[in-house]
């Protein structure tokens, strides 16, 4: 069965493991004869949280996710009851098949705790978040308090397909305009730019980067989604 068929399950507080912390940052809950591990890193009411089963961080079986993932929630919502200070949780999801499931625990925990999701793209502009894009994969981040306005269509939940935003540039010209683009693959979102976009025109692959941060001070102009630039052979 696939993930996206049994996300509601996956927060119910009836598969809740009971929870012991090992000290002020490290939970763990039996699950059979395995041990779900919940950390949290915590550095200026900034706190990195990472969980696993057996220290193995691929949530496998219908069973164990149901499990592992509302555990997760209530460890994360007596961590926040202890400690006050913390304003900011952020978490990776390392592959794409679990970036939905990701994506849906970040809202189903802001939800409750009485906060709110940040959008992907401030998260990537935002400095203080730089340290976490260093992990890859799929990052998320929640803020303590109410979503303000301009944040509120990141509290939707996610209906498509995750997606990849690419900015497209000149690794040497920086005088050139950056090109955001939602879907497909960096070097799909290079092509889609060197075949549709005059200015780079000639340009080398090697000579262009497709990254996942936009970058400071540039022209950045929205190419919406991702569209394949040639048609697949019949």
């Amino acid at each position: 069965m696939r993930a996206t068929e049994f996300l509601p399950e996956l927060f119910d507080p009836k598969h809740v493991q009971p929870i012991e912390w090992d000290d002020d940052n490290h939970a763990r809950a039996k699950l059979g004869e395995k041990t779900i591990h919940i950390t949290f890193f915590e550095t200026g009411g900034h706190a990195y949280l990472e969980f696993s089963v057996d220290h193995e961080f691929q949530v496998t079986g219908r069973g164990d996710a149901n499990a592992v993932f509302a555990t997760v929630i209530q460890a994360v919502k007596e961590y926040v009851a202890k400690w006050k200070g913390v304003h900011t949780i952020t978490f990776n999801a390392s592959e794409k098949s679990r970036a939905r499931m990701y994506d849906a625990l970040a809202k189903r925990v802001s939800t409750q705790l009485g906060w709110h999701v940040v959008p992907y793209e401030e998260m990537m502009a935002d400095p203080k978040y730089e340290n976490i894009r260093k992990h890859g994969g799929y990052t998320f981040a929640i803020e303590k308090g109410a979503a303000p306005e301009h944040r509120q269509s990141a509290q939707k939940p996610q209906h498509e397909k995750f997606k990849d935003i690419w900015y497209i540039g000149s690794l040497e010209d920086t005088t050139l305009p950056v090109y955001k683009i939602t879907g497909g693959k960096g070097w799909e979102a290079e092509q889609m730019v060197l075949r549709t976009k005059p200015e780079y025109k000639g340009f080398h692959p090697m000579g262009m980067y497709s990254r996942h941060t936009p970058p400071k001070g540039q022209q950045i102009i929205d190419l919406g989604e991702y569209k394949p630039t040639h048609k697949a052979p019949q």
